[in-house]
């Protein structure tokens, strides 16, 4: 299956987990802090397929995820795999994701742990997403081989020729030897138009170039 990819740049700001000690989702997942994404419908409201999609999502696939929400060519990417889980033997679930609603995490506490283990907010951030949100897809994950330290895109032909690139030149002063040659010039210039007045009585030429 392949799965275009996603932002991930969300900042815990004090509603993390008391052990998790990364600044931000993204950060936490190169640490080994995060392992797993919550995805919830809302977010695709542009196109609801691909959030079925997600909620479909097979063991083994692999994920990229950007550091920003635009997903520019100068992000941070870093790759994952989904894993096979099961949230309830009683409930027969399987594959590698898991659509929750809030109630469920009310009524089992324990799903709430799992999920905030995974996820790196704290259990009670956690159900605010829910609250807000009503349901979501946690889809868990691992980093793929070494892959702790994160890569920029890279960057298009196109991109790197834009005038947006281009580094800033500020405009240049006239040299003091390129004045006096201009100064010099119009000397020669003017020298000339008085030599044509005399010499071939051309006044109106004289004049028009230098009343």
């Amino acid at each position: 299956m392949d799965i275009k990819p996603m932002s991930m740049y969300f900042k815990y700001e004090g509603k993390a987990r008391p052990e998790i000690k990364s600044a931000s989702t993204f950060d936490a997942i190169l640490a080994g802090e995060r392992t797993g994404t919550t995805r919830f419908p809302d977010w695709y409201k542009w196109n609801p397929a691909l959030y079925e999609q997600l909620k479909q999502i097979p063991p083994g696939t692999e994920l990229k995820f950007f550091d920003t929400p635009k997903m520019t060519n100068d992000s941070r990417v870093v790759t994952v795999r989904t894993v096979p889980t099961k949230r309830s033997k009683s409930l027969g679930l399987g594959g590698s994701a898991h659509e929750l609603t809030y109630q469920d995490l009310v009524d089992n506490p324990q799903w709430l742990e799992l999920w905030s283990k995974r996820e790196g907010w704290s259990p009670s951030e956690g159900l605010n997403f829910f609250r807000k949100y009503g349901k979501g897809t946690q889809i868990p994950f691992e980093l793929v081989g070494d892959n702790r330290i994160a890569t920029p895109m890279p960057i298009r032909q196109a991109d790197s020729v834009s005038f947006a690139s281009r580094p800033y030149t500020p405009p240049q002063r006239v040299s003091p030897d390129l004045g006096q040659q201009y100064l010099a010039m119009q000397d020669d210039l003017a020298d000339l138009a008085y030599a044509a007045q005399s010499q071939y009585g051309l006044r109106d030429m004289a004049s028009s170039m230098y009343p």
